[in-house]
């Protein structure tokens, strides 16, 4: 069994054929171009045609925007007849393109229906053929992603019926004036119904989102940034590139870069083009590179806002009604219904109207939307309880007065109160919110501590370093890069400052040299001009510290670390958060390093301090806990270390972006501690929605990004999915080839997952070279004592176990136990593994007695560490039960294997190789007690579960060949046992090596087939192959090297060379003697043979004697109905026979027959 440790830190695919084309477009657009409004109001006036200029501006980068979707949906057109190069195609979708930026063309139904089901972030909107649509509707219609389908045809009246029956359709089509008036407007209330939302449970009525503070802080940042005149240029640049291929949009663009003015920025808004749909959509999704391109933007519409609401004001009455109708998903209503007093809270700018018409015919038109919910909001208005700026838009805006809309900044704030049905028939209600600020206290004390952690000199320092909060450290990188090159060269503080910022974005992307270039730069600026006890300087030895040990080289990051503490305990009070910050650090690389005890004493210091200093939900307390959990994860508390991780979860959820990587890191460990206990659909769950989050969040060779894989992997490990577990593992390790040095030990951990699979999969020497590999890289990086090594020396031993090299299989495992002794608590179940292992080492030696010493060690432990339905606990049970299986005590190795089997069936998958295993135990015992139809039985349930779950040529699948074919011969049937065993014969030729002690084996198994069947020429021949590879691979007392000479012994027997066939049965039994226990049935069986050659030579009292004491064994060892004990009173019978006593002859083949009647099928 390896121990391998993890480093810290369906949808069916349907065909379906279309059948038809539709029909032509030619008739369909003539009259397209009345459908869409080209009459625009003029801009308001203004004094300037630039943005207004600051004292001092500041350089923004440009990054490259990465979102293909500006909208928060797209169009899909399916329709077999689509020619791209068809001018009517082309005016179709030009005129598209006037409201829908993004359009993917489909002509084959297969290719459609996957994209739509691999797309389940964006609202899909689908127009599609009468015939198409007909095949297409039932595959897709359920999916949450389709929000309206359009059927455009020929023949309205033709489809109209089974259109009816799908909800999602929104009608049936034959021109497309009419079908883009009907998709122009869903789309509209698609984009109003997707402004982002967040709602308080009712447990906590005053606790807001975490995004509510984030987009807070980013307002705040935004708005301290002197932007120059060149940003509108270089917005209007990044807008053009991501709408490529729609002319009227960048016609529009075109006009913004030349008309816009920061007095026009509510005019560009509500004009509902390019500028709100892309700001809604930064701000719906947090993507800090469209955010930081808006940002000019938002900073103006804001400061518009403010400017009207300071003027407006006193027009407002005290209290006034305000109005929003727009649909909610259902569970999101059910949510709201469920949180009276809870607080409701807006992210992105709000359009609410003073109209309760016109808000009440928007949610009206929600009704119709599947799983959606209509709501009339009836919002109230008090301005002196408001922070957020609001504003009558009236003639600034796109519309004019018309509208009556009045627009909320970002962040408005609601109290939610009592909602009523206001329709009889459909799911329409109105809710009251009434305008607030927020009462949280956690939340506003977390803000006030982030914002003063992240305040800079200047607002792009706040909006860098609000990015590295958030985990956009892309954005944070650009951004400093960008003011880097634009410092002043003599402003040492300044290039010092944004040296160590971008060594922090190389550090969280996993470019590890690139931030200890950005470090050492820092670093060599704040020894000449600090004074050595000044903390800067200390953070700066933290953070080389901290690139160090993500590099593995962690005697390195101590030293750095412990340079950091000293300063800091010389100039910072004793409940200062940096202090708790050394101790952490301090702690986690005592923890890598296997000091378990230290870093738990380190880790519990630093969690002091921060319980002392910081608010309860501050993201670092909850990287302490998450410290903490990981010592007691590596010491095996498991039930301690779920606890810490849960606690720093909650932290997490509360106070981080839903992608931000600690959040994945969060998952990845709760994920690990449920591995670690058996339960591996929970991990699996846990590391998937990690690895989801990494892959938003990393770049694709971030080492992170490796660990997950690696996770996912481990688990597919366990439950015996290698193909599965190969792919991640090879996914893991090419990304730490690109991203860490040679020598680091998560490089070693990635060869020693693949080394593990390959082993599984019983590729035994690509297994070991992938260990041995591994375990090179241990040896350079870790210290002698380090917990992996010994992992990495158990592996090894496994591999030669496993090849039959026993000696050095024991040499390892005995070096891993040494090791694991010293650095891990005497409960931990890796311990319990290395026991386990030299155990099985003595077993395959023969030496039971000492075997079960090691395997009740191992078990012991277990029932001291781990769950009751653990699978590495039903190992030990299993073990031990098939050591008494061997010493012969059959009644206690099947209540072992019992044990074991239950656990396994309650803790694995149905096609487990271990459940096989487990059968394939209890089949053993029952084979041993003479139980043969029970044993084939459990070793056909095996042998269904290998098929299914191993490859063809896997080593185990030929044992459980073996093993049926066993129990064929034993019942009498030699040709199909022979068959069977001839099946694992192949499969060990292929898979191990020439002197493997299964092939020897196997070579045996035929040869007894041979002599069963009559042909001892044949049957000689395999049982001197099997001789002579058990005498190269076995130790000489080993029990399996004495069944070799019995096994001649028996074909000479059957030849008739008598003084041959006795020469080697006393070898064997001599062996026997030496390794067996008085009463092992194999020594009985010994007995017998000699006796079985003394009768055959005549010698009646020899044999007699021998007869005698197989019996006497026998009957102490074996059920009362075991063949075998059948097969000794028929001997002595024959014995009795043959010297004229008939009587007794008579009394014991009368026993034996009454035995074989109870115990053999009718026709044996």
């Amino acid at each position: 069994m390896d121990k391998k440790k993890t480093p810290s830190r369906s949808e069916k695919n349907t065909t379906v054929k279309p059948t038809s084309k539709s029909f032509s477009l030619r008739q369909a657009t003539a009259d397209f171009n009345e459908c869409i409004t080209t009459t625009e109001p003029s801009l308001p006036l203004s004094t300037s045609n630039q943005a207004a200029r600051h004292a001092r501006s500041q350089q923004i980068p440009w990054i490259p925007m990465r979102m293909e979707i500006v909208q928060n949906f797209f169009l899909i057109w399916l329709d077999s007849s689509i020619d791209k190069s068809n001018q009517d195609c082309q005016r179709f979708l030009t005129k598209l393109n006037r409201f829908v930026n993004t359009i993917k063309t489909y002509t084959d139904l297969n290719e459609c229906v996957e994209f739509i089901t691999a797309s389940t972030h964006e609202n899909i909107f689908m127009i599609t053929s009468e015939t198409l649509g007909s095949q297409c509707v039932p595959f897709i219609h359920h999916m949450a992603q389709i929000d309206s389908i359009y059927i455009f045809c020929g023949n309205k009246s033709k489809h109209d019926q089974w259109a009816k029956d799908w909800q999602k359709i929104k009608g049936v089509f034959t021109d497309v004036r009419s079908l883009c008036e009907v998709l122009q407007q869903d789309i509209h209330s698609c984009d109003r119904d997707s402004t982002p939302i967040a709602i308080t449970n009712a447990q906590n009525p005053d606790q807001l989102d975490p995004m509510f503070m984030y987009t807070t802080l980013f307002k705040e940042a935004v708005l301290d940034i002197d932007y120059d005149a060149n940003e509108i240029p270089k917005l209007a640049e990044i807008c053009r590139k991501l709408y490529t291929d729609n002319k009227k949009e960048l016609d529009i663009i075109n006009e913004f870069e030349q008309k816009y003015t920061a007095e026009t920025s509510l005019w560009w808004y509500t004009r509902e083009c390019f500028v709100y749909h892309i700001l809604n959509q930064a701000l719906r999704t947090f993507d800090a590179t469209m955010m930081l391109a808006m940002g000019v933007f938002i900073q103006h519409l804001h400061r518009h806002l403010q400017r009207l609401h300071s003027q407006q004001k006193y027009l407002f009455p005290e209290i006034f009604q305000l109005y929003r109708g727009q649909a909610l998903p259902t569970n999101t209503f059910h949510q709201l219904q469920a949180s009276p007093g809870g607080l409701f809270s807006f992210n992105s700018f709000l359009s609410t109207s003073q109209d309760r018409a016109v808000s009440r015919r928007f949610a009206a038109a929600a009704t119709r939307k599947s799983d959606h919910v209509g709501v009339l909001f009836r919002m109230t208005i008090d301005p002196n309880h408001s922070s957020t700026p609001f504003a009558l838009i009236g003639k600034q805006g796109y519309f004019g007065e018309r509208e009556k809309e009045i627009l909320f900044s970002m962040n408005s704030i609601f109290r939610i109160g009592q909602s009523r049905q206001i329709h009889e028939e459909l799911q329409l209600f109105e809710v009251e919110l009434v305008l607030t600020q927020s009462n949280d206290p956690k939340l506003a004390d977390l803000t006030k501590h982030i914002r003063d952690n992240i305040s800079g000199s200047t607002g792009c320092h706040s909006l860098g370093a609000l990015f590295l909060q958030t985990g956009d450290f892309s954005q944070a990188e650009a951004l400093y890069r960008t003011l880097l090159i634009n410092a002043e060269q003599d402003d040492f503080n300044e290039i010092a400052f944004l040296n160590q910022q971008l060594g922090q974005a190389y550090s969280q992307m996993g470019e590890h040299s690139k931030a200890l270039e950005y470090y050492d730069k820092a670093h060599k600026i704040y020894e000449q001009s600090l004074p050595p006890t000044h903390p800067d300087l200390a953070t700066s030895y933290s953070n080389i510290g901290r690139v160090y040990s993500h590099m593995g080289e962690y005697s390195k990051a101590l030293e750095y670390y412990e340079k950091a503490q000293k300063i800091r305990n010389e100039s910072l009070p004793p409940t200062h958060p940096d202090l708790a910050t050394s101790y952490s650090n301090i702690g986690r690389m005592y923890s890598d390093l296997g000091e378990y005890s230290k870093a738990l004493e380190y880790c519990e210091k630093s969690h002091k301090i921060y319980e002392q200093s910081l608010p309860p939900t501050h993201p670092d307390l909850a990287t302490s806990y998450n410290n903490i959990g990981r010592v007691y994860s590596d010491i095996g508390e498991y039930s301690k270390a779920l606890e810490y991780y849960e606690k720093a979860h909650k932290i997490y959820e509360q106070s981080l972006p839903p992608t931000h990587p600690s959040l994945a890191t969060s998952y990845s460990n709760i994920g690990r501690v449920y591995s670690h206990m058996g339960e591996y659909s929970k991990a699996l769950e846990c590391y998937e929605k990690a690895h989801k989050i990494y892959e938003q969040s990393l770049p694709p060779t971030h080492p992170s990004l490796a660990t997950s894989y690696s996770n996912i992997g481990r688990v597919y490990s366990d439950i015996g999915e290698y193909s599965k577990a190969l792919e991640y593992y090879e996914k893991a390790q090419k990304i730490r080839k690109e991203s860490l040095p040679p020598s680091h030990p998560s490089l070693a951990a990635s060869y020693s997952h693949i080394g593990g699979v390959y082993a599984h999969m019983g590729e035994s020497s690509k297994a070991l070279q992938y260990y041995e590999k591994g375990h090179k890289i241990y040896e350079q990086s870790l210290p002698p004592t380090h917990p992996d090594l010994a992992t990495s020396y158990n592996n090894i031993g496994g591999m030669y176990s496993d090849m039959g090299e026993y000696a050095k299989a024991l040499e390892y495992y005995e070096k891993d136990l040494e090791i694991s002794k010293q650095c891990l608590p005497p409960t931990h179940p890796d311990l319990a593994t290395s026991y386990d292992n030299i155990g099985r080492v003595y077993s395959q030696m023969g030496e039971y007695s000492k075997a079960l010493v090691y395997y009740e060690k191992a078990q012991k432990m277990r029932k001291e560490s781990l769950p009751a339905i653990h699978p590495d606990l039903a190992t030990s049970y299993s073990n031990i039960g098939r050591m008494y299986s061997d010493l012969g005590e059959y009644s206690k190795a099947l209540e072992y294997c019992e044990k074991a089997h239950k656990i396994y069936e309650q803790s694995l998958p149905t096609t487990h190789p271990s459940l096989a295993a487990s059968y394939s135990h209890i089949g053993g015992v029952y084979s041993h007690m003479g139980e043969y139809s029970k044993a084939l039985e459990y070793y056909e349930k095996a042998h269904k579960i290998y098929e299914q779950s191993l490859p063809p040529t896997h080593p185990h699948l030929a044992t459980s060949y073996n093993n049926i074919g066993g129990m064929y011969s034993d019942m009498g049937e030699y040709s199909k046992a022979l068959e069977y065993n001839e099946k694992a014969h192949k499969i060990y030729e292929q898979s191990l090596p020439p002197t493997h002690p299964s092939l020897a084996t196997s070579y045996s198994n035929i040869g007894r087939m041979y002599s069963d069947l009559g042909e001892y020429s044949k049957a000689l021949e395999y049982c001197e192959k099997d001789l002579e590879i058990s005498k190269q691979c076995l130790p000489p007392t080993h029990p399996s090297l004495a069944t070799s000479y019995k096994n001649i012994g028996r074909v000479y027997s059957h030849m008739g060379e008598y003084s041959k066939a006795l020469e080697y049965y006393e070898k064997a039994h001599k062996i026997y003697e030496q390794s067996l226990p008085p009463t092992h049935p194999d020594l009985a069986t010994s007995y017998g043979n000699i006796g079985r050659v003394y009768s055959d030579i005549g010698e009646y009292s020899k044999e007699l004697e021998y007869y005698e004491k197989d019996l006497e064994i026998s009957k102490q060892c074996l059920p009362p109905t075991h063949p075998s004990l059948a097969t000794s009173y028929s001997n002595i019978g024959r014995v009795y026979s043959d010297i004229g006593e008939y009587s007794k002859e008579l009394e014991y083949y009368k026993k034996a027959h009454k035995i074989y009647e109870q115990s053999l099928p009718p026709t044996h």
